[in-house]
C-alpha cells in the first residue's frame, strides 16, 4: 500500500551529522519518530524538571544549538525527590550546576541500541559515563532509560530514572 503522505526526517549520516530532508513515505513499515523540535522544546515537553533545575547553567543553551547531542534527561520526579542540600548548591554556585548540567550531555547522536553496544561515553565535563545493559535495559551510570530514543532535530533524548554526578561533586 503506497502512502502519499510528505513529512520531515532526521537522515543520520556517517560523521554523526544529522540533516533534515524531505521524504514520501512509501511503506506502513516506515516507522519514525518525526519532529521539528530542538532538544529545549522537547525537555520543555518531556522533562520540565530538567529544564527549571538548570535554568541557570550557561550552558543551557547548547539545547538549542546545532548538534548532534544525546541528553540523558532525568524525569521530573527525580527533581521534586532530590535532598534541599543538593537544590541549594545549584542555586547558589554557577560551577556546580554547570558542571551537573554538562555530566547528562553527549556530543554525537545514540539510539538505545547504540548505546547497548558500549561500554562508556564522554560528557560535556570529558568525563566518562560508563554504559551497561541489564536485563532488556540500557543503563547510564547507574541511572535506567526510562523512555528512549525521542528524536530532535539537533539530536536525541533519553529519559532516565535518576540524576548522573559528575566524579568531583
Amino acid at each position: 500500500m503506497i502512502l502519499p503522505n510528505r513529512a520531515l526526517a532526521k537522515v543520520v549520516r556517517s560523521g554523526m551529522k544529522t540533516a533534515l530532508a524531505q521524504v514520501t513515505i512509501v511503506s506502513e513499515e516506515l516507522q519514525m519518530t518525526m519532529t521539528n523540535k530542538d532538544i529545549s522544546q522537547v525537555l520543555t515537553e518531556e522533562a520540565i524538571g530538567f529544564i527549571d533545575f538548570f535554568k541557570r547553567s550557561i550552558n543551557r543553551n547548547i539545547l538549542s544549538m546545532p548538534g548532534p547531542y544525546t541528553v540523558f534527561a532525568p524525569v521530573d520526579q527525580v527533581f521534586s525527590n532530590l535532598p534541599v542540600g543538593l537544590k541549594f548548591k545549584t542555586k547558589s554556585d554557577q560551577s556546580i550546576a554547570d558542571k551537573l548540567f554538562n555530566t547528562h550531555i553527549v556530543i554525537g547522536y545514540y539510539l538505545e541500541k547504540d548505546l547497548a553496544k558500549m561500554d562508556v561515553l564522554m560528557n560535556l565535563n570529558n568525563d566518562s559515563l560508563s554504559i551497561a545493559k541489564c536485563n532488556s535495559s540500557v543503563t547510564i551510570q547507574h541511572a535506567c532509560l526510562i523512555k528512549s530514543d525521542i528524536e530532535c532535530i539537533n539530536g536525541i533524548v533519553h529519559l532516565i530514572d535518576n540524576l548522573l554526578f559528575p566524579p568531583h561533586l
